[in-house]
């Protein structure tokens, strides 16, 4: 939409400048703006041409208007101008003045002018898009920035973290399996894309298979009763990324349940390099003739495979061992469809009277 601004004017209405604007934001980085401007001559007569200097963005352009005689308008030669639009909204300054150097009159000599502030809009941007595609890229799940209009943009270094997997690069596929960009890359096209990461296996956690813990004594002998715990478990390691790769140790650990900190680990015999049976017997405490495993109490008894990539993890439960009627030591507690494990008389089942509970 063209914009029409005035100078005052001079000598008592005799003439004045008359600046009309347009300004159109070309595809991409640059606004063109469009001037014209005009002697507007009220009742004068001179025979001198007026010099006209357009000023845009700090760029002149000066012409000479004449004849300028008479009333009327008379107008001057159209001028284009291209400015940067930057990477956010901003103003020029748009002006023009007028003088008349061959006038009698001091107050044609002495001129007129006009200005206005024109409103630029950023340069065209869209947004890249990197998705971690199950791993995480700068901490997050996605990471985005913005590519300006015909700019030079290269693919950015980001912290790609994925357990078990090497990062390739990127692609614009969620299923890609190699990589089209990485970073350092140049890309050039002004429009929005979303990257994907393009991972590879790197690493394959060790398996556990079937898993068995058992209340026990000393030996490993099965034990309603026992306060030891006989373990046993059938684990693996990957080979198939390493060919190298064997077992460094198996391991069990165990914390009375409703408790947040697990014990030491403890080694358990392996019973191969790549695969096997681990078995041991945990629950040893020292100078004690008996084992950790109280019997009115539940456990969890975690066991673990590691590598030289990792380890992997799982738990069981030991549960208490049941009682119709248990004595505590020392003749000062009494329990009742539990172990004894306090003072006084503990009921561990329901209580009825007459067929009510």
């Amino acid at each position: 939409m063209m914009v029409t601004v005035y100078s005052g004017w001079v000598a008592g209405d005799d003439w004045r400048i008359k600046l009309d604007y347009i300004v159109a934001n070309l595809s991409g980085n640059v606004a063109r703006i469009t001037t014209c401007a005009s002697i507007q001559n009220q009742y004068a007569s001179v025979s001198s041409g007026a010099t006209v200097t357009t000023t845009v963005n700090g760029q002149t352009y000066t012409q000479t208007i004449s004849p300028v005689s008479g009333a009327g308008i008379k107008g001057g030669a159209t001028r284009t101008w291209d400015v940067p639009r930057g990477t956010s909204n901003h103003n020029v300054s748009v002006s023009a003045r007028a003088t008349m150097p061959g006038s009698s009159l001091g107050s044609y000599r002495s001129g007129a002018s006009v200005s206005a502030s024109v409103g630029i809009t950023a340069t065209d941007h869209h947004t890249f898009t990197y998705n971690g595609n199950g791993g995480t890229v700068n901490g997050g799940s996605t990471w985005s920035n913005t590519k300006w209009y015909g700019s030079h943009y290269y693919i950015p270094t980001l912290t790609m973290v994925r357990s078990g997997y090497e990062f390739l690069g990127w692609a614009e596929s969620a299923t890609a399996t190699s990589a089209t960009k990485h970073a350092g890359d140049e890309e050039t096209r002004d429009q929005a894309i979303t990257w994907y990461a393009v991972w590879k296996r790197s690493y394959i956690p060790p398996t556990i298979g079937t898993y068995a813990a058992t209340r026990s004594n000393a030996a490993g002998t099965a034990n309603d009763e026992g306060m030891y715990v006989s373990v046993s478990c059938q684990w693996s390691v990957d080979t198939t990324i390493n060919s190298d790769n064997v077992v460094s140790k198996v391991t069990a650990a165990w914390r009375k349940r409703g408790e947040s900190t697990w014990g030491s680990e403890v080694a358990l015999t392996a019973g191969g390099t790549t695969s096997g049976t681990a078995t041991g017997v945990i629950g040893t405490v020292t100078d004690s003739d008996t084992g950790a495993f109280q019997t009115g109490y539940a456990y969890d008894v975690r066991v673990t495979v590691s590598d030289s990539g990792g380890s992997t993890t799982q738990t069981t439960i030991i549960t208490p061992t049941f009682y119709l009627l248990d004595f505590l030591k020392g003749g000062k507690g009494l329990a009742i469809g539990k172990a004894a494990t306090s003072e006084g008389l503990d009921v561990g089942m329901a209580m009825s009277y007459e067929g009510v509970a």
